[in-house]
């Protein structure tokens, strides 16, 4: 038995929760992900073939997604001081921090940016 057997995927439709800016961005990011990807990664484009969604009827307008990727472990001290800047300047144009996530690619750096922010008082 494996759990593929009990799944029923189901693609939602309608973005709840997310801006009206955060939808698009997601729509535009995995159009452009699963295209130029396809022939590498086909399993990629088969998943997300058909992912597109709507921002709710009356959603927020104002959503902002700002991407970086950075060489982490060349610059770490670098990389700290540039998150702290860009939490700042959101800040700065009204976010609430609940409006503000930062993805990492281990959970080591998580903790590290965490301990960061705490220690600059963010």
């Amino acid at each position: 038995m494996t759990a593929n057997q009990f799944l029923d995927p189901v693609s939602l439709t309608t973005n709840y929760r997310s801006a009206f800016e955060i939808v698009e961005f997601n729509n535009n990011f995995f159009r452009q992900a699963t295209n130029d990807n396809k022939n590498v990664f086909p399993l990629l484009a088969e998943a997300y073939q058909t992912f597109e969604q709507t921002a709710r009827e009356n959603a927020p307008t104002g959503g902002h997604v700002e991407v970086g990727i950075f060489p982490y472990e060349d610059n770490e001290e670098l990389v700290l001081q540039e998150i702290i800047k860009t939490v700042r300047k959101s800040l700065d144009d009204g976010y609430d921090l609940r409006d503000i996530a930062i993805l990492t690619r281990r959970v080591y750096h998580s903790s590290l940016i965490a301990q960061y922010l705490n220690d600059h008082n963010i």
